[in-house]
């Protein structure tokens, strides 16, 4: 992944003539054409754990993914899943090592990575790949289909948001991404139903992490606020940090709902989000599964500084613009560039709830098995 004009010129070069040698002397290049040349109307994305995180930057990826099928006019996005050089992954900093280990990201790929599959309706599929090798023989097979482009197993490449910011400040549609399973709804519609009854959920999102823990929520203002809202009117249900999910709800919040399922199931997690009334959290990684689903309401708190993760330099790296929210945000969907102390939560929470009800008769949200 280099950096200077002249690396990335030479790794261009080194891509065409290695993808050129590649589908010339593969005898399989013939039968690819006439498998896919002419029938497939599938983008094929490989996903290489080489380069990518295994985080909630799987969004990031899959709705540029589907901007390109979209360009392309496809019907569909096949996921070939390739393992990394490193043992299956791809080497991380030893202080992200030490406190997210293999094992914790091998369950995260089985239970954050592949489960966000099920989210984007154009996916048809996925596959792991055994080794590079398999996933070098599925490229040739892909010929002309695949995503990115570029792409190689001997030649990785690594996929960034800043896109489909800058798509969308040109104009582009990012709408629909997202949608939650009919049955999810159906089992969170049954949730909410038997615990709130009628009263609007407000779903407040923790990050409680080990790693860069300046950017952990304000514990002591979400409980605050939550005491605070009308409990005839708003029911406040609490979602833990997956990483402390299994502790004890922390004391300052034991009185208050809590939807334990969230951090196990990440479509039920999706399903609340839709069925919530207002989402509220600070901005962290499952807070993109409210970025790209036009259906879900929300304030995300951005605080600045403190973290390499929130620095200037960051923002602009991902193609933020301080002080704005992202480029295709609805209207009931803000960015909020604050920390999350108790008066801006307030302040935020009665201007969206405003805006909502001014609109209500166009934004109420009703499950819809159809």
């Amino acid at each position: 992944m280099p950096e200077t004009k002249e690396g990335i010129w030479i790794r261009r070069l080194m891509v065409a003539v290695y993808g050129t040698v590649t589908m010339i002397s593969a005898p399989l290049r013939i039968l690819a054409v006439l498998v896919f040349g002419r029938v497939s109307k599938t983008l094929y994305y490989f996903h290489d754990l080489d380069v990518s995180p295994i985080t909630f930057d799987i969004a990031d990826y899959l709705v540029i993914a589907e901007m390109e099928r979209r360009r392309r006019g496809f019907d569909h996005i096949y996921i070939y899943i390739v393992p990394g050089r490193s043992r299956g992954l791809r080497d991380e900093g030893e202080e992200y090592e030490k406190l997210v280990g293999r094992s914790n990201r091998l369950w995260r790929l089985n239970n954050l990575v592949i489960p966000t599959l099920a989210l984007l309706p154009s996916c048809s599929g996925y596959s792991f790949c055994k080794d590079r090798r398999q996933a070098t023989l599925f490229r040739i097979f892909a010929w002309g289909y695949t995503f990115p482009p570029t792409y190689w197993p001997a030649f990785p490449v690594g996929l960034f948001r800043r896109p489909i910011l800058e798509a969308a400040r040109h104009g582009a549609s990012i709408f629909p991404i997202f949608s939650s399973p009919i049955q999810s709804l159906t089992y969170v519609q049954q949730w909410l139903s038997a615990r709130i009854g009628t009263k609007k959920a407000i779903s407040i999102t923790l990050r409680s992490y080990g790693f860069d823990p300046t950017r952990n929520s304000n514990l002591a203002a979400w409980a605050a606020f939550a005491r605070s809202l009308n409990q005839e009117e708003f029911a406040p249900i609490f979602v833990l940090d997956t990483d402390t999910a299994m502790d004890a709800v922390p004391e300052a919040i034991k009185d208050f709902l809590v939807f334990h399922e969230a951090p196990w199931n990440l479509a039920l997690r999706s399903a609340l989000y839709e069925l919530a009334y207002l989402n509220l959290a600070i901005v962290h990684g499952p807070t993109a599964l409210l970025w790209y689903n036009d259906r879900c309401r929300y304030v995300i708190f951005f605080p600045q500084g403190g973290s390499s993760r929130t620095d200037p330099d960051y923002v602009r790296a991902n193609g933020f613009i301080r002080g704005e929210s992202l480029p295709f945000a609805t209207p009931f969907q803000k960015w909020v560039w604050e920390p999350d102390d108790l008066s801006a939560i307030r302040q935020e929470f009665t201007r969206m709830c405003d805006a909502i009800e001014c609109k209500s008769g166009s934004t109420d949200r009703e499950l819809n098995p159809g």
